[in-house]
């Protein structure tokens, strides 16, 4: 609610300092005592630039096992946390520590703001930071983990071994 005392001059009344932060649409509404109430025309109020400190990257889940994929998203938002309502962003996902690793697939964006990939996890260890960045700018947030883990057995993928080429058998008599 905006309240203070203007001066009109022609119908119009300055209010200066006044500031929005979130996007969608709002409507102004005047009034004063004695006139009648006024209210504008709707105003679409949009996102601004994509912040690097404000933009997120999230995991689906912080653990799969190996040979599971994994959706990686990066939410582009503004210096005042709106969701940019739009794609056309350069997104490049990326994976860094631990000894978890993994292959990450193509980025799809989304059109909305959102750009996702996959992450397939290969070889079990310490979890991995996922990082990301925006037409070549690394996003400042608070980077997610992800831990590879041992998945089920794969018979195609298991070996049989033996400690020695030859068994002696035990004589009988």
């Amino acid at each position: 609610v905006l309240s203070g005392t203007a001066t009109t001059s022609a119908g119009l009344a300055p209010f200066s300092g006044v500031g929005f932060t979130k996007s969608g649409m709002i409507y102004l509404k005047a009034m004063s005592g004695g006139l009648t109430t006024a209210c504008s025309a709707s105003i679409v109020l949009s996102a601004g630039p994509f912040n690097l400190a404000h933009s997120i990257v999230t995991v689906g889940s912080p653990t799969l096992p190996s040979g599971s994929g994994e959706a990686l998203t990066l939410t582009a938002k503004d210096i005042n946390d709106n969701q940019l309502p739009s794609g056309g962003i350069t997104v490049v996902f990326s994976n860094a520590g631990g000894s978890s690793t993994g292959a990450i697939g193509g980025v799809t964006d989304n059109g909305n703001g959102t750009y996702t990939a996959t992450f397939t996890g290969v070889v079990a260890g310490a979890p991995t930071s996922i990082s990301a960045t925006l037409n070549s700018s690394a996003v400042a947030s608070a980077l997610p983990t992800i831990q590879v883990i041992p998945g089920p057995f794969n018979l195609a993928h298991s070996i049989v071994s033996v400690s020695a080429p030859t068994l002696t058998t035990a004589n009988s008599e």
